[in-house]
Order: structure tokens, then sequence, then C-alpha cells
């Protein structure tokens, strides 16, 4: 009987063993997780709702390096298919208006239930413990975990986000990982929005570098106490962080921009700056800009005021000061370069070895984006495993 491991009790591991003992009853599969229950982090994803994939695939999403890849995994196990398995493993999907595909029931705490449920029916073992090391001796993989040792014909390496830890791990290895930093997560600015806690609106949002424009989001950003959130923002983080990784960029280097398109602004002439920023902000917003671009809220606006008035709603900079830790991202950006991976997400210099999901150099937007490629990557190493008994 051929054994697979699966280390990390991630979506990556939990949908992929599951599959694999589906297609093949044969098996003896294992999950082992360092926590103390299977799923943390996927049943908090989406907001607790779960976006389990994306309306559409697009590789373009994606870091870069990740693309061509991309664009193989998804014409081979396309969105449709995708969708399929995620039903055969206990995963019942519909669509929310535009943005992408959720478990029927919205809950997901109730995907890993459903998951755990499958898990249980199938027989898979599951060891809560965490991993130290692994080694080759007489053609099975050894794992030494924390209180015990198992042993493996296949080893699936699903464990997440890397930190200094699993890093150092897989560098024992002799494989390569690029440097790490936070992704998905809100943007610490130099300015003090204390004030401005809990405050959102619908604007156009733009990542600055050395001045220059690098994207531009429109969605709703909400106010930290030392920062900014949502969605474009959350996402703009990440560009940032693959610019520190790729052109070793100086965080100082980077502003983001909040304004309203100007479709939206009118000729101000006339009305008070008081009266004007009122009926485009809330009050605690208006103050802000009154009190940073010391102006006075009873002047009566004239040409060259309205101007500074335009621009400054059009495009009110903030200067990045840091980034957030990983724990409060939603994906890590950087990982395992991808050249040390074949098709199957098997390593090319260790036998029967696989790596899933965030672990590898591939981030993407928010979106459902990031739980489909992790999912993917999953039964990708699955399909590969059994063509290895064929």
């Amino acid at each position: 009987m051929k054994k697979a491991v699966f280390i990390g009790g991630g979506a990556s591991s939990l949908v992929a063993s599951i599959y694999l003992k589906k297609l093949d009853p044969s098996f003896d599969v294992t999950i082992v997780e360092k926590e103390k229950k299977l799923g943390k982090k996927l049943a908090m994803t989406g907001g607790g709702k779960c976006n389990i994939a994306p309306n559409r695939d697009d590789p373009y999403v994606y870091n870069a390096s990740a693309i061509k890849m991309l664009e193989s995994m998804y014409k081979e196990i396309p969105l449709k298919r995708y969708l399929e398995i995620l039903e055969e493993v206990g995963i019942m999907t519909k669509t929310i208006k535009d943005y992408g595909y959720y478990p029927i029931h919205e809950s997901a705490p109730q995907v890993v239930k459903n998951l755990y449920h499958q898990i249980n029916k199938l027989g898979i073992k599951v060891i809560y413990d965490e991993m130290i090391d692994y080694e080759y001796v007489d053609n099975k993989i050894v794992i030494k975990l924390n209180e015990q040792i198992v042993e493996a014909d296949y080893l699936l390496l699903g464990i997440g986000g890397l930190n200094k830890g699993t890093k150092q791990l897989f560098e024992s290895h002799h494989i390569k990982v690029s440097k790490l930093y936070p992704g998905l997560c809100p943007v610490k600015v130099k300015e003090n929005v204390n004030a401005l806690f809990g405050t959102r609106f619908e604007a156009s949002i733009t990542l600055w570098y050395k001045k220059n424009i690098v994207k531009v989001y429109y969605g709703e950003v909400m106010f930290k106490k030392d920062g900014l959130s949502g969605i474009p923002v959350l996402n703009l983080f990440s560009l940032i962080s693959r610019k520190m990784i790729i052109e070793n960029a100086d965080i100082n280097d980077f502003q983001i921009s909040v304004g309203l398109p100007r479709d939206l602004l009118n000729d101000f002439i006339g009305k008070s700056v008081e009266e004007t920023l009122l009926s485009l902000f809330r009050e605690n917003y208006a103050d802000y800009l009154i009190k940073k671009h010391n102006l006075s809220g009873k002047d009566i606006i004239d040409i060259e005021l309205n101007k500074k008035i335009v621009k400054m709603v059009s495009n009110e900079y903030f200067n990045v000061s840091s980034l957030y830790d990983f724990k409060d991202a939603q994906v890590t950006v950087g990982g395992v370069i991808l050249n040390q991976i074949n098709e199957g997400f098997a390593l090319k210099n260790e036998k029967n070895t696989y790596i899933l999901g965030e672990s590898l150099n591939v981030d993407g937007i928010c979106g459902g984006y990031n739980l489909r490629f992790a999912i993917t990557s999953g039964l990708f190493a699955v399909n590969s495993i059994l063509q290895t008994q064929k």
C-alpha cells in the first residue's frame, strides 16, 4: 500500500488528500497539522464566507513570474472542472454578484467541517504535530515530527506562507526561496490618520513609486488608526511587496493617493471650502483635509483655490511608512522559486516530494484567486502521483 503524507492542514492539503483518496482508495493518506485543528486559515477566508474561486481565471493578476505556469494550469484544469472537483469533495458553490464563487451556505467554517467530514468518512488519518525535517532512507521518505516519526512514499508540503523557520528548512534541502513579505493586508502611513479611524468611502486609489503611477484601483478605502485598508489597498500592498522583492525598492519611495473621480467634481467657485468638502465627504475627512492643507472652512472658493480643491480631492497623498506583519496578511508574497518544480508540482531535485499552494512564489489579488491556485496546485500534485502509479 502506497502512503502519501500531507504536511499542513490548509486548503490545498485538505482538498487534495480527499481527491487522492477518492481517486485511489488503496492509498494510505495522512495529514500532519501543527495546530490543534484543521483549516484554521481557511475558516476565516473571504470575510468568513470563503471566496473559493474568481468569476473567471486571469493569470495576469498574479506575480509576473507565475503567469506562464498559471496559463498552463488553468488550461488543464479550467474553472468549470475545478468547481466540479469541489462538488466531488463536498463543496457546492454559487456566484455572488461580481465577487466570484462561494459555497452555497456562505460559511468558511462550514467548508472546513464539510472537508473534515469527508476526511473522516474516507479514513484519512490526521496527526496533530509539527514537522521538524525529512530525509530519504531506502526509497522511503522519513518524516521527523516533534513527537514521532512517520514514513511516506510521497510527501506533499502544503505548509502555507513561509516564515523564517520553514524558509531555513527548505534551504537546508537546497531549495531556493525568494525574499518573503506579507501580502494583501493594510498599509501603514506616515500621516496621522487616527481621527479618521473607521471612515470609509468609494474612491480611486493609486499606488505611486518614485512619483510614477504603478496601479490604479477603484473601490472602498477604509481608514485604520495608523493607515489605510479596503480591498484595493490590500491589492496595492502586494504590489509594494513584489517591488521590494524584485527591485529592492525602498518603502519610503511609495505613496498611495485617494480621490474622487474628476467627473464627479464640479466648479466650486463661489462656495465655501467647508460647504464644498462636506458635500463630498464625511465631516471627519473634510476636517482632516482642511487642517492638513491649512485651509479655512469659511473661505470662499475663487479660481485659484478651486484648482487646489479639485487637485486635493482627486488625489490626496499618503506616504507609506511600513508594512504590516505576516500575522495580518492574507497571503505571503515570495516563496519557493518556481523553476525548481515540474508541471506536477514535484521538486526536480528530490524524489516524490511536492510543494503546494502559498509556499510557492505565487500570489494574486483578492477575489478567490489565491485559494483557486492553492487548491489547484494540490490537484495537479495528486494527478502527478497517480500518473507515477501507472
